[in-house]
């Protein structure tokens, strides 16, 4: 079964409404400086009775399979994909976590698809990345406030501009409910990266520090 991310999100939509009215959306990525990186997703939410937890996972958005064969393409690897329910709170989980060449690329895939990542360095001085949130039709007169949506990203560098709810150094998280994902919305973030193509001085100090010793060590061994 095919399903883009606007389908996953009107079935998602769908089944808190009429299922439970819980549901609950986490994202937590790892860029590098050259805009590849690792994502986690996890989702979950409550069923009332089995049968509807039967349901959910017919729908595909709870269905280890069909996850798996989402977010497989030549721009991903998948290292982990896990559904399941737990019983004792009648709550059905999905999570999984993969690598990605470039984060740009995403946009290629279904799964993906409006989300318009972008990680723009053509500036030599700062980089700016950029990510849509899918507006989600709250109608029906639903109070959804409680149904959470969070992306984590943890940047390559020093943030200087951002619109996130929450920074740590370099961990930026946004949180939405869904009545606050009415409209268009998105992640912004220009930073500084961190120069990994520079040879960090102290590493200098280290080498120069060793090489001092081998001679050290070869002189004293030499002398008579």
């Amino acid at each position: 079964m095919k399903l883009d991310a606007i389908k996953y999100s009107l079935v998602a939509l769908f089944l808190s409404v009429f299922l439970s009215g819980c549901l609950n959306y986490e994202q937590i990525t790892t860029l590098k400086t050259d805009g590849s990186g690792k994502m986690y997703v996890h989702y979950w939410m409550k069923y009332k009775q089995p049968a509807d937890s039967i349901l959910i996972e017919k729908l595909g958005l709870f269905n280890q399979d069909s996850l798996r064969r989402e977010f497989t393409s030549k721009y991903t690897e998948i290292e982990f994909v896990e559904v399941y329910k737990d019983i004792s709170d009648s709550v059905v989980h999905s999570k999984l976590e993969f690598n990605f060449s470039n984060i740009d690329s995403l946009n290629h895939m279904n799964v993906f698809k409006g989300l318009d990542f972008n990680f723009d360095d053509s500036n030599e001085d700062y980089t700016v990345f950029t990510q849509n949130v899918y507006p989600y039709a709250t109608g029906l007169g639903f109070n959804l406030d409680n149904i959470q949506v969070d992306y984590t990203y943890y940047i390559p560098g020093k943030v200087i501009e951002h619109n996130a709810n929450e920074i740590n150094n370099n961990e930026l998280i946004w949180r939405f409910s869904l009545n606050q994902l009415r409209g268009k919305n998105s992640l912004q973030v220009k930073f500084i990266p961190y120069k990994l193509k520079e040879t960090p001085t102290w590493l200098y100090y280290i080498v120069l520090s060793v090489l001092l010793l081998v001679l050290v060590f070869l002189f004293k061994k030499r002398k008579p």
